[in-house]
């Protein structure tokens, strides 16, 4: 059995190249011209949703100019020690459980 300490040595280089690769995307995405960006939202009122968006209407499914196709391999799984795991899943449901009852606390049914 692999110790604990390996185990998030690799987590932590398998993220590190995730990174990477990420900075490696948005850098090629840093490239591309303001043309293709979508307009801003033509709703600008103080009322309206911070989720609402004008349409964009259809657009063909083509690449960008200059832009890279690559396919990424996925990540190599690490095995996670169960009780780790069980900590990590509690923890979130108890993060998650609060921010559901602050949210349903400040909403009017």
């Amino acid at each position: 059995m692999v110790p604990l300490k390996e185990r998030l040595r690799a987590l932590r280089q398998s993220l590190q190249q995730a990174c990477q690769q990420i900075e490696s995307q948005l850098s090629a995405l840093d490239g591309l011209s303001d043309a293709s960006a979508p307009p801003p939202s033509a709703s600008s009122s103080p009322s309206a949703s911070l989720f609402e968006t004008a349409p964009l209407g259809i657009r063909e499914n083509r690449p960008a100019p200059g832009s890279i196709e690559k396919i990424l391999a996925p990540a190599a799984t690490v095995q996670i020690d169960p009780l780790l795991e069980k900590a990590t899943l509690e923890e979130l449901n108890a993060a998650l459980s609060q921010a559901f009852s602050q949210i349903a606390a400040r909403r009017l049914w």
